[in-house]
């Protein structure tokens, strides 16, 4: 396995020229380059000094400065300009500590219904809406997710084309849940016309922004996948809570074909396409607000562009 001096090394190697590693007294691995060419970020300015390059952290964030001087517009000599470049975050890693808050969630709900918390605590009805309860937590992760992408320098490609599919997915997902609730029309109908929209809903969702989509999908089936199995459980052993709860109306099918029926497709798949489509429309919303309010971090470098010169006309000219 390639280890963090590696990786460091080969990074500023990339940026500047040969490095030469070192440990700091602190742990951290710093990385220096001497080189007295131009930095190959910027080919077409040339920098008269030696320029070097620090790489610092500890992956998967890892922290970039370039130092190097360079004459001024006025002749003077300008130092110690930095490049950040942001943290390289996985998907699993971003939705492990939401998917821990979801099964503890789950587990409460489970425990509070089978000793009978009161409610709006828990409740053991038929789709019982309760204060204990993932679809809550889809919204608040949905941002957080999302202004954690943010943070990694993840954006979607288009911004605009993102918020309008994202609006489209929640629409069709409407459309879906209407058709599911229709009475006249037969159970595998509803399922199927269902299925089709959701996952037309989802394909919106990841053009929308990739990243996003591929994060909430994870989270989604982490958090999903425990409610299934605690149906399982309660099915079988008939807690009395909302996981085995049926309508009066349910038509004895057996035990396999009911909790296909009733918790195993809804938390694989239709409620996992709500997890994405309404955390990815949040998410999206909040990137585009975030890129109002700080729109250098919406690229995937942060720049110090008035002391490098780019973008604005100097004082002096």
């Amino acid at each position: 396995m390639t280890s963090e001096s590696e990786v460091i090394g080969t990074l500023s190697q990339l940026l500047v020229g040969r490095p030469s590693v070192r440990n700091r007294p602190n742990g951290r691995t710093q990385v220096q380059s001497q080189r007295s060419s131009p930095c190959l970020l910027y080919p077409l300015r040339q920098y008269p000094e030696t320029s070097a390059v620090s790489v610092s952290g500890s992956l998967p964030f890892v922290e970039v400065q370039l130092t190097f001087a360079r004459l001024s517009g006025d002749g003077g000599v300008v130092t110690n300009e930095r490049i950040r470049a942001g943290p390289s975050l996985s998907a699993s890693h971003l939705i492990v500590v939401p998917s821990l808050i979801a099964v503890a969630v789950t587990t409460l709900r489970a425990f509070g219904e089978v000793h009978h918390w009161p409610e709006p605590i828990v409740n053991s009805a038929v789709c019982g809406k309760a204060i204990l309860g993932v679809v809550w937590l889809v919204p608040i992760f949905g941002v957080y997710l999302a202004l954690r992408l943010f943070r990694a320098r993840s954006e979607p490609k288009f911004l605009a084309r993102a918020v309008i599919l994202a609006i489209a997915s929640l629409l069709l997902k409407l459309g879906g849940t209407f058709v599911m609730e229709r009475p006249d029309l037969g159970y595998i109908t509803r399922v199927s016309l269902n299925l089709a929209v959701t996952a037309l809903a989802l394909g919106l969702q990841a053009v929308a922004w990739p990243d996003l989509f591929k994060t909430l999908l994870l989270y989604g089936y982490a958090s999903r996948v425990p409610i299934a199995v605690v149906g399982f459980l309660a099915m079988r052993g008939h807690w009395g809570t909302h996981y085995d709860a049926l309508d009066s109306g349910f038509p004895q099918i057996g035990f396999w074909p009911t909790y296909i029926r009733v918790s195993l497709i809804p938390n694989i798949f239709f409620m996992e396409a709500y997890t994405v489509i309404v955390g990815g429309l949040l998410g999206v919303f909040t990137f585009a607000a975030m890129r109002k309010l700080n729109g250098s971090q919406s690229s995937p470098r942060t720049v110090d562009e008035r002391r490098l010169g780019y973008g604005h006309a100097s004082k002096d000219r």
